[in-house]
């Protein structure tokens, strides 16, 4: 049996009693629905926001800043619908890992945009703009190659 969120295995039956019941099952989680509803709009949201670096250095920034701005605020928003259909634990799951990914990159892009704005007139900004354009989406890219290993690795081996 199949539902949106969970698959439903070793399911099993008893008549305890003439009136107890009890049901066993397994519910392994579908990653087909996480992947579409947390992990790809949080990744092209953090895709956006890398792209804000790149911007022509003309452009405003306050528009940059917003773009920003706004992404964090919609990162938030998915980290907060992912975890309402996730039981509550104590320990950190595989998508809070992911969350803190994405919205620790897009602060970072944040505080690198408003860096700029500051040392603007400065000679080191431009050695600056050059480096983080490069450095930042290849950690982030890192980071994403490493986590989808590291969840790849931990849910084939639950799976067997």
């Amino acid at each position: 049996m199949a539902l949106n969120q969970f698959n439903i295995r070793d399911f099993t039956i008893s008549l305890e009693t003439s009136w107890l019941v009890r049901a066993k099952f397994t519910l392994k989680r579908n990653p087909s629905f996480l992947i579409m509803n947390a992990y790809l709009p949080s990744f092209f949201t953090m895709v956006m926001t890398i792209a804000s670096l790149f911007l022509n250095d003309h452009l405003h920034f306050s528009t940059t800043i917003m773009l920003v701005l706004t992404s964090q605020l919609c990162l938030y928003i998915l980290f907060q619908s992912s975890l309402e259909g996730i039981p509550k634990t104590a320990y950190m799951k595989m998508i809070d890992y992911w969350n803190i990914l994405a919205m620790t990159a897009s602060l970072t892009n944040f505080f690198t945009l408003f860096l700029w704005e500051i040392l603007k007139f400065k000679e080191i900004c431009n050695q600056l703009k050059i480096t983080t354009r490069i450095v930042i989406p290849l950690i982030t890219l890192l980071g994403v190659t490493c986590y989808w290993i590291i969840a790849a690795a931990l849910y084939f081996e639950n799976t067997e």
